[in-house]
């Protein structure tokens, strides 16, 4: 897509209506500090085991999850298990060390352990998804997550039931940026693209995917547990809208909707 083309699609997709907003989950509606909790036990574990400097994990694991992320991307599904047992993989065997599968699969159930029952909603989360449902505007979350992950962190921070469609990507077969899991859950709750905006804070996975299929896309300030490196540079990556915080999105749909019936 040419820098020209992207910046007339954007423009037509800033007058659309809203109908649907779509939102990504951790970083997003979830409070990222949960994933800090997770790590700072995985730092313990492997220092334990290994000896491995705490402050080497917490400095080299998101390089390294980024990097095997970054290798699976060209795959429309895979589990978010492998790509962490991986990364965890080049961490330890940088360190001079051999973990066996079984030791891998261990430490990310340790981090998911420790990390889920610390995780809250993000400020505001509920207030806006409440106050979007009120104003006649479906909602979903839209999740790069395994199964087991996904539903005890929307069982545990009280996000379950509150958006009229939750999808995870072990659930749709695909992950973000690939264009299904965006279009089954916009199928669900019978909503086209150009009428749906999606809101995330990954714009290589969240902003990348919602561009390519056609929707509004809006990015929250860039958070540490990023697939990408938050980078806005391409045009596939550039947002409709930045956001400071969620409540922003209310801003929007809102200034959109009296735009639209004045119009």
């Amino acid at each position: 897509m040419t820098t020209t083309a992207a910046t007339d699609q954007h423009a037509l997709r800033h007058n659309a209506s809203v109908r649907a907003v779509l939102f990504d989950l951790s970083g997003t509606l979830l409070d990222e500090r949960y994933l800090h909790h997770g790590l700072e036990h995985l730092a313990a574990a492997l220092h334990q085991r290994w000896e491995i400097d705490p402050t080497v994990t917490r400095t080299r694991f998101m390089m390294a999850f980024r990097a095997v992320s970054h290798e699976y991307a060209d795959q429309a599904f895979y589990l978010m298990r492998d790509v962490i047992c991986r990364a965890l993989e080049q961490l330890i065997v940088s360190c001079g060390h051999s973990p066996t599968r079984n030791e891998l699969i261990h430490l990310e159930q340790l981090l998911w352990t420790a990390a889920i029952p610390t995780a809250t909603p993000t400020d505001g989360a509920i207030e806006v998804l409440t106050r979007l449902r009120n104003a006649g505007i479906r909602t979903g979350i839209v999740s790069y997550a395994d199964i087991p992950v996904f539903e005890a962190l929307l069982k545990l921070t009280g996000l379950a039931g509150t958006t009229d469609v939750e999808i995870c990507s072990e659930v749709a077969r695909s992950c973000k940026p690939h264009p299904e899991i965006f279009h089954k859950a916009l199928r669900s709750i019978n909503v086209d693209p150009s009428d749906a905006m999606f809101v995330g804070d990954d714009a290589d996975t969240d902003i990348v995917g919602g561009n390519r299929i056609g929707m509004r896309t809006a990015l929250l300030s860039t958070r540490q547990f990023t697939v990408g490196d938050g980078s806005t540079n391409g045009p596939e990556t550039q947002p409709d809208h930045h956001l400071d915080g969620l409540h922003d999105v209310i801003n929007i749909v809102m200034s959109n909707d009296a735009h639209r019936r004045c119009a």
